[in-house]
C-alpha cells in the first residue's frame, strides 16, 4: 500500500503487509534543488522541521511492527527533479535528517 495522506496503519490479511511508499515530506534546500518549482505532499519549512517530522513517521512505523507490519519504504532516498521529498538533496550534498550536515 502507498500511503501519503492517511494515518499509517496495518491492514490485516493472510499475506505480509508492506507500506510500499510513505512520507513525502517536502523540504527544498536553497542552492540544492533541480528546479525552482518544487513538489511534495507535506511541506517542511526547515531542515529541523523535516528531521522532526521524519522521526515522528519513523516512530509510527516502528510501532506498527508490533501490529504486523512486515516492511516499509520511505519515499524517497533523494530529491528527484521537482520532487523534494528525499532524505538527501538532489545533488546528494545535504542530508536532511542529519541537521543539514554535508554528506561528503
Amino acid at each position: 500500500m502507498h500511503n501519503y495522506f492517511r494515518v499509517l496503519k496495518v491492514q490485516k490479511d493472510a499475506r505480509p503487509f508492506v507500506i510500499s511508499e510513505y512520507g513525502g515530506l517536502a523540504c527544498p534546500v536553497a542552492g540544492h534543488t533541480y528546479a525552482e518549482r518544487t513538489y511534495g505532499y507535506h511541506s517542511c519549512r526547515s531542515l529541523s522541521e523535516f528531521a522532526r517530522s521524519f522521526e515522528k513517521l519513523q516512530q509510527q512505523i516502528r510501532a506498527l511492527e508490533q501490529k504486523g507490519l512486515s516492511g516499509a519504504v520511505y519515499t524517497q532516498v533523494s530529491d528527484i527533479e521537482e520532487e523534494v521529498n528525499g532524505l538527501y538533496t538532489y545533488d546528494r550534498r545535504i542530508c536532511k535528517v542529519s541537521g543539514g550536515h554535508n554528506s561528503q
